[in-house]
Formats: C-alpha cells, sequence, structure tokens
C-alpha cells in the first residue's frame, strides 16, 4: 500500500512518457485532516442503508470472509468515510475491492470538489491494482 502521508499526496501535474499525472494539487490540508481524523473510529452504517443487496461488516468479519472459501469468487468492497474541507467544497474519499480467488483487487484515492448538490472527481490516485 503506498505511503498516504500529506506530502506524498500533494504532488504536482507531471508528464511522464507523454503520460500526465496529476496529483492532489488543489488538495487542502484541513480536507487530508478531517480525512484522516475521520476514519480513525469505526462508523456503524447499517440504520443508514437500505439495499438489502448490500452487507455491511466490521474489520474483523472481513478478515474472516478474506479466507472463507464460499466467498473466493465474491467482491468485497471498501470505502471510508469522507473527509471534506470546512467549507464542503472538497472532500476525499478511498474506495477499494478486494477478490480472494482471481487478481482483481484494486483502490483508488478519491479528490472531489463540489459546487451546489453536485460532487466531481477531479483527481484519482491508483493505490493498488492486481
Amino acid at each position: 500500500m503506498p505511503d498516504l502521508s500529506w506530502d506524498n499526496l500533494r504532488i504536482p501535474e507531471i508528464s511522464i512518457y507523454g503520460m500526465t499525472i496529476i496529483g492532489f494539487p488543489h488538495l487542502r490540508k484541513e480536507t487530508y485532516d478531517n480525512w484522516i481524523s475521520i476514519n480513525n473510529q469505526p462508523s456503524f452504517l447499517t440504520p443508514l442503508m437500505t439495499n438489502l443487496q448490500i452487507n455491511l461488516v466490521s474489520k474483523e468479519e472481513l478478515k474472516k470472509l478474506e479466507k472463507r472459501t464460499d466467498y473466493l469468487w465474491s467482491t468485497i468492497y471498501t470505502l471510508t468515510r469522507p473527509g471534506f474541507s470546512q467549507d464542503f467544497s472538497q472532500a476525499l474519499i478511498q474506495i477499494t475491492g478486494y477478490c480472494a480467488a482471481i487478481p482483481c483487487s484494486y483502490g483508488n484515492l478519491l479528490y472531489l470538489e463540489g459546487t451546489g448538490e453536485q460532487w466531481q472527481v477531479k483527481s484519482s490516485y491508483g493505490l493498488y491494482n492486481q
């Protein structure tokens, strides 16, 4: 897993061999700090979810599921709570997908900017991809 420290996320936009890599040059420290602090404690979301196709599990349950053979062909998604800037114009969230049987695991850190009621992904930082 890459280092998600503040200094490593503040990379500028660069071009390598014709490929443009956009870091998070507009990400404010307050947004990053909020994302880190809000995800240092667990959150129980079951009362907020009404889709019966979604099962919310704890980190401990996730570790058990990853070892079960009857879940080998399932994709297990995780997401962090979003961190917001004080004016709610920025957000940061991490999304991952894990497959036990085949190499389809991936993860992304997403930087979003909000205007009114619309959010748009402005940058994505690939954490890993198999």
